[in-house]
């Protein structure tokens, strides 16, 4: 996702703070210092429909334009996970807004060339791509099951090293067409050539594009899609057509709200996020700099997305797997351990049969099956969600988090947890490969090392687990 803004820098003192929440994976809503309904952009990851819910905000989407891959589309073509622009309306007391226009454009969607288990990383078309547990896979499970070769569609943030931080990744069908979008440089129109970058710290590509006629508007500086066909190598590509993409433009004085990661740090006046230029200069924010995962709200002036607040992403490192007990108003368990959530968890209903893409917390039942993603919160031992996603009933646990003890060959404890094994339990190293007992626990870690145990035929969590894995 790409939005057009200005790059004047523009300083202001004496701002009001509002709030500065310390979000969990994904946000919490941190307040709001607007008092009418105003003009507004929005980039964000989707997190759930019924509206289309973006950043903690519900923008109702009935009478907006939606446009994926700049191409007409509708609301069920948008999926959770994907990072779109927003344009329409906020109303502050009421928390809600309303979306003229939705736009969903990809990184990028070529051949995975490298896949990376321990690292989580995938490279495809030159760039590298991290996943984690917060990424929704579709048409496919995990990077677990992605190999070299295999087409996928990747959306996320690029961070402060060029890396993408995937949010969403599809596997395409085979022969599917290849594409990359970002900004153009070192355009030689003799010898047919320019370099492309998906964000400005992101790996260059050189484009080749001899018997393609560039379009009006292709100059140093623009924002194009790339299409090349199987003539890849390395990091340079034959291009098959050349597009100037359509950018999503933030007018002055709209009240803005993004996430992504900090880069270009200088000082809480002056840093960028989402390639945006923001000042923070009025808030009082400790933790702030190149790499952290933050949303901010403001007003954009001049320029400068002016911040009222900035939210720090907690990073997700806790999963559950396992069926809904004790649903309260406001929280659940699996697996014994109570879970919240926020404005901003996402929300999927994965079940085979009549999903409901409006699934949310309300929808969810004591004797569901659920996946939970998130962090633990050391002041009141919940989980605070980052996603749910509701899956088929099977009767398999999952527990991972970081371990806080352990005994050579007999235990280890997760999430307060007291994962026993024996000796049908298989172990695997973070490249998933198969490793002995006495290897597994000499690379243990306390309060460092995070472990996934599984239980595949799940009666009771006093039971050895089936599997341990480190992550």
């Amino acid at each position: 996702m790409h939005i057009m803004k200005k790059k004047n820098l523009f300083t202001v003192t004496g701002i009001l703070i509002v709030v500065l929440a310390f979000a969990g994976c994904g946000g919490d809503d941190g307040g709001d210092p607007y008092v009418n309904v105003t003009a507004s952009t929005s980039e964000g990851v989707v997190t759930g429909f019924g509206s289309v819910i973006l950043n903690g905000v519900p923008y109702d989407s009935s009478s907006a334009t939606v446009s994926v891959e700049g191409s007409p589309a509708a609301e069920v073509d948008l999926r959770v996970g994907m990072v779109v622009s927003v344009k329409g309306s906020y109303d502050s007391a009421a928390g809600t807004g309303t979306a003229d226009s939705i736009v969903y454009a990809d990184h990028l969607q070529g051949p995975i060339a490298a896949v990376d288990l321990a690292a989580k990383s995938l490279t495809v078309l030159g760039q590298t791509i991290v996943v984690d547990v917060m990424t929704q896979f579709r048409n496919t499970t995990d990077i677990t099951t992605l190999v070299v070769g295999d087409i996928v569609e990747v959306s996320g943030h690029p961070d402060h090293t060029g890396t993408i931080r995937a949010t969403y990744i599809e596997k395409k069908a085979v022969g599917s067409e290849y594409e990359i979008k970002g900004t153009v440089s070192n355009l030689n129109i003799t010898a047919k050539t320019f370099t492309l970058r998906v964000s400005p710290l992101s790996p260059a590509v050189t484009v080749t594009y001899a018997g393609v006629t560039l379009p009006v508007g292709v100059v140093d500086g623009a924002y194009v899609e790339v299409k090349t066909g199987a003539d890849i190598s390395g990091v340079t590509i034959s291009a098959s057509a050349v597009e100037v993409e359509t950018e999503v433009e933030i007018t002055e004085n709209d009240h803005v709200e993004i996430e992504g990661y900090v880069t270009d740090f200088v000082s809480l006046s002056e840093f960028r996020v989402s390639g945006i230029l923001v000042n923070a200069g009025g808030l009082s924010i400790v933790g702030i700099g190149n790499g952290v995962a933050v949303e901010v709200e403001g007003t954009y002036s001049g320029g400068v997305l002016v911040a009222s607040a900035v939210e720090m992403h907690h990073p997700c490192d806790v999963m559950l797997e396992g069926y809904v007990a004790d649903k309260t108003s406001s929280s659940f368990t699996v697996l014994g351990k109570t879970v919240t959530v926020t404005d901003t968890t996402e929300f999927e209903d994965g079940i085979s049969i009549n999903p409901i893409r409006t699934f949310s917390f309300a929808d969810i039942g004591n004797g569901d099956y659920l996946e939970v993603v998130g962090y633990l919160d050391d002041a009141t031992g919940h989980i605070v969600a980052g996603a749910v996603k509701r899956r088929d009933a099977i009767d398999r646990a999952v527990v991972q988090g970081v371990v806080t003890s352990s005994t050579v060959a007999s235990s280890l404890v997760v999430l307060g947890i007291t994962v026993s094994v024996d000796l049908a339990t298989e172990f695997r190293d973070a490249d998933d490969l198969a490793i002995s007992a006495a290897t597994f626990f000499s690379l243990l870690i306390s309060n460092s090392t995070t472990v996934e145990a599984t239980w595949e035929t799940y009666t009771s969590l006093a039971e050895p687990a089936t599997k341990l894995e480190i992550e």
